[in-house]
This record gives C-alpha cells, sequence and structure tokens, in this order.
C-alpha cells in the first residue's frame, strides 16, 4: 500500500489527518524503507492500533477500505502488499468467504 491508500485507511479507522502527517506515519510504519507498506507491516500498525484502544470494529473498517467496501477481502487485493510466502500464510490463516477471505472472522479470532 502506498502512502495516499495508507491515509484513506486512517481516515476510515477516524484519523483526520493531512498529507504531510499521513506520509510521516506512513515512513515510521514503513520499517523498511522501501516506500510501500507491506501485510506484516499493515498488521504491526493495526495491532500497535489495538494495543492504543482500537476495536476489532476499527480494524474490519481499515480491511473493509483496503477491499473496497467488500464484506471480504480478495488474493489480489493482498497481494501487491505481501511476499508471496506471506500471501500463502494469509490464505491460510483467514477463511473463506465468496470470492475472497472473511477479515472480519479473521479479526475477530486475533482478538480473543
Amino acid at each position: 500500500m502506498k502512502w495516499y491508500e495508507f491515509k484513506a485507511v486512517l481516515s476510515a479507522l477516524g484519523d483526520d489527518v493531512n498529507d504531510d502527517e499521513a506520509k510521516k506515519m506512513f515512513d515510521s510504519v514503513d520499517t523498511d524503507g522501501n516506500g510501500s507498506m507491506e501485510f506484516d507491516e499493515f498488521m504491526d500498525f493495526m495491532i500497535k492500533r489495538r494495543e492504543s484502544s482500537d476495536s476489532p470494529e476499527a480494524i474490519i473498517e481499515a480491511f473493509r477500505e483496503i477491499a473496497g467496501g467488500k464484506d471480504y477481502i480478495t488474493e489480489a487485493e493482498m497481494a501487491p502488499h505481501l511476499t508471496p510466502e506471506q500471501l500463502e500464510h494469509a490464505k491460510k490463516v483467514m477463511p473463506k468467504k465468496g470470492d475472497g477471505y472473511d477479515y472480519t472472522a479473521f479479526t475477530n479470532a486475533s482478538f480473543n
């Protein structure tokens, strides 16, 4: 995910940040500095947000944003953000739903 997509996720989570703030936050999450937030970096961000009081609903809303409003996320939507190994892992741990994977069930299971 690029910084502007990350800004959209922040907006979906209720964080109203300007471009400079979003870029600064993105840079702090992009730990390998390659200019793209991979799935593991995104998950680290979401876990840290959870620890600072985010609810499962907020995380689900962030997934929904990446999934274009659908209640599942497809392999194609995950692929740009994951290495092939990470994608295979996500496909194994996320339950199937429709034409993709159930991020709601995955998130709820992560909170239990």
